[in-house]
């Protein structure tokens, strides 16, 4: 269990601001819109590979993935369209005050 009920639902909302947009346009350059996971793919998906630091994030906390390379990241697959149970964290700009 989360330590914050409402942490999906305030992730959600930034990920709708401009600080992320930013971000994902920062990655995307970077990246040069290729899927680091197969390095082949039109990348789609910025992914976080920490969700330590969401809000505050390092470029080197996210990667572009196409959603084949996405859905393996988190465990998915076309027979399995489940995402897996969520580990124990508390994402510093989405912690209650």
């Amino acid at each position: 269990m989360r330590a914050d009920d409402n942490w999906d639902a305030r992730y959600a909302e930034y990920r709708q601001t401009q600080a992320w947009r930013q971000r994902c346009a920062l990655v995307r350059k970077r990246e040069r819109d290729t899927c680091q996971g197969c390095m082949q793919a039109f990348g789609q998906h910025v992914h976080h590979l920490t969700y330590a630091r969401v809000g505050d994030e390092l470029l080197t906390d996210l990667v572009l993935y196409c959603q084949s390379c996405h859905e393996r990241a988190h465990g998915r697959s076309a027979t399995s369209p489940q995402w897996p149970a969520s580990a124990d964290w508390t994402p510093l700009q989405l912690r209650r005050t």
